[in-house]
């Protein structure tokens, strides 16, 4: 079982809050980012409920999303709770991904709980639905990564929007860079869709409904274009996930 000063990855909500409250960024120097009810950085936390099978082989989050184009990288973290030394983790199609562990900077939170999970990155091959199982102690769970195909040249739009910024607006960038300000990150993006990403990012409320503040004041609103949206959504999907080593 594990022990009760433990925190198990329950799901990536709270880190998808995180990043919905920073897709964009203001000033670097101004901008302090809110969301509610409240907002956690790099490692995937969660308080166990009642029924959250603490002691029985889990794997976090059961279903991600990522994306491929074929020149550029897109990896996504997920972590298996409970397992033994055995544990191996593989995709039922080998050329569909590659796994490689992880571990986390901080997996021990300034409250004293420690999370406990084994971590993996998984780097898309291909488009498609990759199911992931975890093998441990003679039982197996699995987990799915749906991978969406990308045009060659989104990558590029949004990466331009992200570091230029556009339609009066300033670049994301200015308060987005060398792991300043809010996560957003596949750390943070796993578990949401691409059109849940780009919901976030022109209306300025996150996925669990709250509106995202700046300095205490809703306005986390971006003027794009489609493509600029589609862009930045891909160029996010391919940043390196943060927090881990």
């Amino acid at each position: 079982m594990t022990s009760g000063n433990t925190r198990k990855l329950l799901s990536f909500v709270p880190v998808v809050l995180a990043a919905s409250a920073g897709v964009f960024a203001c000033s670097k120097e101004e901008a302090r980012y809110v969301d509610e009810p409240g907002t956690v950085d790099a490692s995937f936390d969660s308080k166990p409920s009642p029924d959250s099978g603490l002691g029985v082989l889990s794997f976090m989050p059961q279903a991600s999303f990522s994306g491929f184009d074929g020149t550029h990288t897109f990896t996504v973290p997920i972590a298996v709770y409970d397992s033994a030394d055995d544990l191996q983790v593989t995709a039922t199609d080998p050329a569909a991904a590659d796994i490689v562990s992880k571990k986390l900077v901080a997996p021990v939170r300034s409250d004293g709980t420690t999370d406990n999970g084994k971590y993996f990155f998984v780097t898309a091959k291909k488009p498609g639905t990759i199911t992931l199982v975890a093998t441990s102690k003679g039982k197996s769970v699995e987990s799915t990564l749906t991978v969406t195909p990308y045009p060659s040249n989104r990558w590029t739009v949004g990466e331009t929007r992200y570091k230029n910024g556009g339609g009066g607006d300033p670049p994301c960038s200015n308060c987005h860079v060398n792991g300043e300000a809010i996560d957003h990150s596949p750390a943070a993006l796993a578990t949401s869709t691409d059109e849940e990403i780009a919901v976030v990012i022109t209306t300025g409320i996150s996925t669990s409904g709250f509106p995202i503040k700046i300095n205490g004041e809703p306005g986390h609103t971006w003027t794009v274009s489609e493509p600029e949206r589609d862009g930045l959504v891909t160029y996010l999907r391919s940043l390196a996930p943060r927090g881990f080593q």
